[in-house]
C-alpha cells in the first residue's frame, strides 16, 4: 500500500493536523495545501506542471474551473443536439 492510500485511512482530525503541519512547514496557507491534495488526487498530470514551475497553484485552479466549465458546456450541447435530432 502506497503512502497515497494510506493516507485516506486517516481520521479527520489526523488529516487536519497533518494539513496545518504541511502548511507551516512549507510556510503556505492552509489551502494550498488543500488545493495540492485535491489537484494530486483528481489531476495528477496538473500537479507534474506546478513541480516543473509552468503553472502555479492558484493559476492550477483556474485552469480546473475552465475545464470544468468547459466539459459542462460540451455535455449540454450534445444533450441538447441529441435532443434536436429526433
Amino acid at each position: 500500500m502506497d503512502t497515497k492510500d494510506v493516507s485516506l485511512l486517516e481520521p479527520p482530525i489526523e488529516k487536519a493536523k497533518s494539513v496545518e503541519q504541511a502548511s507551516t512547514a512549507f510556510g503556505v496557507g492552509k489551502q494550498y495545501i488543500a488545493d495540492i491534495k485535491r489537484i494530486e488526487k483528481e489531476a495528477p498530470e496538473v500537479l507534474k506542471k506546478i513541480e516543473q514551475g509552468k503553472i502555479s497553484i492558484p493559476g492550477s485552479c483556474q485552469l480546473a474551473c475552465k475545464i470544468y466549465q468547459f466539459c459542462r458546456y460540451i455535455v449540454k450541447e450534445t444533450a441538447h443536439k441529441k435532443h434536436a435530432g429526433k
